[in-house]
């Protein structure tokens, strides 16, 4: 099924987790602007993944979530597309459920921070292949990729 690209900041996130813009400077100095969050986003113990994705189009089957963590997902030099779906139960059988899935753009400087429980794809570039970086309360939780009900999301310009 194919779906269709939001931009983060038009997004209902309500469900799904909380935008912080950081490419809006609220400080600054001699040649240097900088913006820091107004919370903390991620909680202690937090380790931080860098990760090179392939540009769209995409055929996403598979996604996975965290029941004890949120993660965040920050844009480095490029727009990045990333799929979510809400957190659908704690069960082991549980999937993440196509009639429910939005796919988000992030703008470098937009920091999406999803959920507890919350499905989420991997990041890809939207106009070519992209770098992103992913910061997660390290608790040792077993990460279990599962297929869309109804899938695959077919993501494209």
């Amino acid at each position: 099924m194919l779906k269709e690209i939001i931009d983060v900041s038009k997004a209902d996130l309500t469900q799904l987790g909380k935008v912080y813009h950081l490419d809006r400077a609220a400080n600054s100095g001699a040649g240097w602007e900088s913006t820091i969050t107004s919370d903390t986003p991620v909680r202690e113990n937090c380790k931080i993944g860098f990760v090179r994705s392939i540009q769209l189009p995409v055929s996403v089957d598979k996604m996975e979530r965290h029941l004890t963590t949120k993660e965040a997902m920050m844009a480095a030099s490029d727009d990045i597309v990333v799929a979510l779906a809400p957190a659908s139960g704690e069960k082991a059988d549980d999937a993440p459920d196509m009639k429910k899935l939005i796919c988000v753009l992030l703008k470098p400087g937009d920091v999406l921070v999803v959920k507890k429980g919350v499905w989420h794809s991997a990041c890809y570039g939207y106009n070519h292949p992209a770098m992103y970086y992913f910061m997660f309360e390290d608790l040792n939780e077993p990460v279990i990729w599962t297929k869309i009900i109804d899938g695959p999301c077919e993501i494209r310009l």
